[in-house]
């Protein structure tokens, strides 16, 4: 599969690990943006 996903979520939370593990899975480039720091203004990388 060819493509690239934004998450943007809780890496943390289970939904979110489980959303990067199926993209892991897939083999899609992905870049997961913590929302709680997003908000707080830190980097989001």
């Amino acid at each position: 599969m060819t493509g690239f996903a934004l998450v943007l979520g809780l890496s943390h939370e289970p939904p979110g690990k489980a959303v990067t593990r199926a993209l892991e899975r897939m083999g899609l480039a992905h870049v997961v943006v913590d929302q709680r720091r997003l908000l707080a203004g830190d980097d989001p990388g």
